[in-house]
């Protein structure tokens, strides 16, 4: 990739196996890939950007990446479906709620004054969680994968482990912080964010980063909401 004279070993090679086109995708390899060309009399093509002044005899063309619309757009869809996420994640609990009132009275008793989520008493009660009835139906409604998978594991996100950030990632800490930071006892971002699965995504460094901004944001909120 980064061996000039490997580039033009290469580019003699296809040249020997009659090649009268040479395309490179290639940092140093590739100007010695298109200098070859040059050299031989066969035509070039460039990557990435227009590099007719490295072999302006050979290089005919070049194709350009322009790769930031598709990361905005991969970032965009990211953010769309956290957010989301953030709003949807607890419609499970007024779904049950709903449907099912006095089994869900049961619930919230059970859960008074605990740190512990509801979904112990949940899969007690009704043996399912608000987390997976929310995501069931937001999966019947089509809603996007990552969007259902943040719902469903926002409580358990180390069951769905991304290479990167996700949506879940977003949904769980926001969701941990923010209780965290609600509680009067001084519970600690662990009592509530699993830091296990931060540490496998490379992230728990950014915890304390992430509780700060919660704080001040929170500190924004009339105490009635």
């Amino acid at each position: 990739f980064d061996d000039e004279e490997m580039g033009r070993k290469t580019g003699l090679e296809l040249i020997a196996q009659k090649a009268d086109v040479l395309f490179n995708n290639d940092d140093a390899a590739g100007l010695g890939v298109m200098r070859v060309a040059e050299e031989q009399g066969v035509i070039a093509i460039g990557s990435d950007y227009d590099q007719k002044a490295i072999a302006p005899g050979a290089v005919l063309t070049s194709v350009l990446a322009n790769v930031t619309p598709m990361i905005l757009s991969i970032v965009k869809e990211v953010v769309d479906d956290a957010f989301l996420g953030g709003i949807l994640h607890d419609a499970g609990k007024l779904i049950l709620a709903a449907n099912f009132p006095d089994k869900y009275r049961q619930v919230v008793t059970a859960e008074e004054g605990a740190a512990a989520a509801f979904c112990p008493a949940e899969e007690q009660v009704f043996g399912v969680t608000h987390a997976a009835v929310g995501a069931y139906l937001f999966s019947l409604w089509g809603f996007p994968h990552a969007l259902v998978e943040a719902v469903a594991f926002h409580h358990e996100p180390d069951r769905e482990v991304h290479p990167g950030f996700a949506p879940l990632t977003a949904v769980h800490v926001a969701d941990g912080l923010e209780k965290c930071l609600r509680q009067e006892d001084g519970s600690a971002p662990e009592s509530w964010v699993n830091l296990e699965y931060l540490n496998s995504l490379g992230l728990v460094g950014n915890l304390e980063a992430w509780q700060q901004k919660c704080r001040r944001l929170l500190e924004d909120v009339p105490d009635d909401l």
